[in-house]
């Protein structure tokens, strides 16, 4: 029987969504599934972020229609069209309507950089540049640089973190920004070291 221990929604921006559900069913335990819509994503323009933003609440009433557990309103160009300041109000307008737990892809990478005690980010993107990151000194990060892969789905793995903590020491939290391209089997997860820097 499926999803018998938990249904989860997810509103994956890029039209064309591969890694995402390979990587999801790798790692969710048995009885889990994933009630997968695909959004309008394919240059990362900012007609189609914002066009992704209204199919994603579209079908996160169609999701819980269809009775989900949860519904993550996925990608954080998508989730800040509501601004900086409006994760909270959109994920809360959402639940009204859905009457189903909601949160968003952005609150949970977030909440992991809280859990991981990091303060200092160097990003590995695909091409967006330093822009699309103004969001995460809002909310507390110094970033301190942005590398493009030059890679496309699942191309991001160990070795590009380790090039780019190198480039700026003592070495930050180099996090990959999408699931879709830096692909669970090839990330690894590490703690802040327990001297008791937070970097």
């Amino acid at each position: 029987m499926y999803g018998y221990r938990a249904r989860i929604g997810y509103t994956s921006p890029p039209m064309v969504t591969e890694v995402f559900p390979y990587e999801f069913y790798k790692i969710a335990p048995p009885g889990v599934t994933l009630a997968l819509t695909t959004l309008a994503v394919v240059e990362i323009t900012a007609q189609e972020v914002q066009s992704s933003a209204q199919i994603s609440l579209k079908a996160a009433k169609e999701m819980a229609r269809n009775g989900v557990d949860l519904i993550v309103l996925g990608g954080a160009p998508v989730n800040l069209t509501a601004g900086v300041d409006g994760l909270d109000e959109l994920i809360r307008t959402t639940e009204a309507v859905c009457r189903v737990p909601v949160t968003t892809s952005l609150s949970a990478q977030l909440s992991a950089l809280r859990v991981m005690g990091a303060k200092r980010l160097a990003i590995i993107d695909l091409n967006l540049g330093p822009d699309a990151y103004r969001h995460l000194t809002h909310y507390g990060y110094d970033l301190l640089g942005v590398k493009s892969s030059g890679l496309w789905i699942g191309g991001c793995g160990p070795h590009h973190r380790r090039r780019v903590r190198s480039r700026y020491p003592p070495r930050p939290c180099a996090t990959g920004t999408c699931p879709r391209y830096c692909p669970a089997s090839s990330s690894t997860i590490r703690p802040p070291r327990s001297s008791g820097r937070t970097d």
